[in-house]
């Protein structure tokens, strides 16, 4: 019988150790973003810590090796409050850390000269323990979700973590809590840390397809928008053949075109490089001017006349967004025009949320239910059904989603009738 319960206890150290160390080599290896692999460095200190005071250290008094487990406990806990808070350890931080370590140094000393029981000496760690946990708990639920319910077993492990430190003061009275102190402190770290993984790897999931979404609408805009440059410096050309025109004239709009095109090639270079996460860096950006950069191209492309295209925007409107913001207006008056809209109206205002509502108003009588929908749904892209829409449909949903801002398509009605579709867009102000 004696044999068995070796043996078994043998199985249970293994199994322990292959958890772990599965556990410990996937948090590291999924912890792509600078705060997770902060936050998994502390989680990996913590537990070393955690694990060499339960090994080597006496179950009621103190040990010099426990200076190791309380330093590393502190250490690893405060490593976790700065990887779900920030991307980077700081000056001040670095001497927090120091203060800490002298702190708890200092304090584990006077308890071995006083011959103190762990529990005093470890009550104020435990105390600062639960309060990391409860802080992480807080941040965590406001986490975008990346699996099913992984934030909440997340959550509730950081709780239990916390609760279990809770209970050391009460072993001073009762030292039979003790095992349920050790045991609600090993759940709550596991559940932690298999949450952990879970939200890691879901996040490098979501990434990826978000990589392979930019991807999508890079190329895609680029093989829309070059075509329509060098359509529209062809018709220039073409019309340098008639008798009847001024051929420099068309000559000029030609290059200016072309060279328009460069232009835009090298933006497109620029904003793949700058691609090194799931979004586009962000930059402060002049409203009106880009509106006017947009009209000045959709006027030359499809030679209208500056009264076709009516904007009201204050020409101190900023917004914080990114530079494909142009080629997301530009997709929509260009998608307007080339469907039989005679004139736009684009007006602009600035909310009491620092929100700005820009709507872009044509009247090339209206889009299909089913466009409608599939521009208003956030999830349009990843639907495997998508209804049979143009690239410049895709663009302007894939755009919007890209660069977070929100876009909803209504009709635009006149005298009780459908006249053509208000594309409602909404940015952050940019102070």
């Amino acid at each position: 019988m004696q044999a068995t319960d070796l043996v078994l206890d043998l199985i249970l150290i293994f199994t322990f150790i292959i958890f772990y160390v599965t556990v410990a080599w996937g948090l590291i290896h999924y912890s792509k973003r600078q705060g997770y692999r902060i936050w998994a460095i502390g989680w990996l200190v913590y537990t070393v810590g955690a694990l060499q005071g339960g090994f080597a250290s006496s179950p009621v008094g103190l040990s010099p090796l426990d200076f190791i487990a309380i330093n590393t406990m502190f250490i690893g806990i405060t490593l976790i409050q700065d990887g779900i808070r920030t991307t980077e350890i700081t000056k001040n931080r670095l001497r927090f850390y120091a203060g800490g370590v002298t702190f708890f140094t200092c304090f584990l000393l006077l308890g071995l000269i006083f011959e103190l029981g762990f529990q005093y000496v470890f009550m104020p760690l435990g105390f600062y323990v639960a309060y990391v946990c409860i802080f992480s708990a807080r941040v965590v639920l406001r986490f975008e979700a990346t699996g099913h319910m992984s934030n909440w077993w997340l959550v509730l492990g950081f709780m239990i973590w916390a609760g279990s430190w809770f209970i050391v003061p009460f072993t001073i009275i009762n030292f039979s809590l003790f095992d349920l102190f050790v045991t609600l402190q090993a759940l709550g770290v596991i559940i932690t840390a298999s949450s952990m993984l879970t939200m890691f790897t879901g996040t490098v999931t979501r990434d990826l397809e978000n990589q392979y979404q930019i991807s999508n609408i890079i190329s895609g805009l680029v093989q829309h928008d070059i075509r329509n440059y060098i359509q529209t410096a062809r018709n220039a050309l073409e019309l340098t053949e008639r008798e009847d025109v001024m051929e420099n004239h068309w000559i000029n709009i030609a290059n200016e075109v072309l060279e328009d095109a460069g232009n835009f090639v090298d933006e497109m270079r620029d904003i793949i490089v700058s691609i090194n996460q799931a979004k586009i860096a962000s930059e402060k950006i002049p409203l009106s001017l880009t509106i006017e950069k947009v009209v000045e191209r959709v006027i030359k492309e499809y030679s209208l006349t500056p009264e076709q295209i009516e904007v009201q925007i204050p020409m101190d409107t900023m917004i914080d967004n990114s530079r494909l913001v142009d080629e997301l207006l530009w997709n929509i008056l260009d998608n307007s025009f080339k469907h039989g809209s005679p004139s736009l109206f684009v007006s602009a205002k600035v909310n009491q949320a620092n929100i700005v509502e820009l709507d872009i108003s044509d009247r090339g009588g209206g889009l299909s239910e089913e466009l409608k929908a599939f521009l208003n749904s956030t999830e349009s892209l990843k639907k495997p059904d998508q209804p049979l829409v143009g690239l410049g449909m895709l663009l302007i949903r894939g755009i919007a989603s890209l660069c977070g801002i929100s876009l909803h398509v209504t009709d635009n009605i006149a005298d009780m009738s459908v006249i053509g579709t208000t594309y409602h867009l909404r940015f952050n102000e940019s102070k």
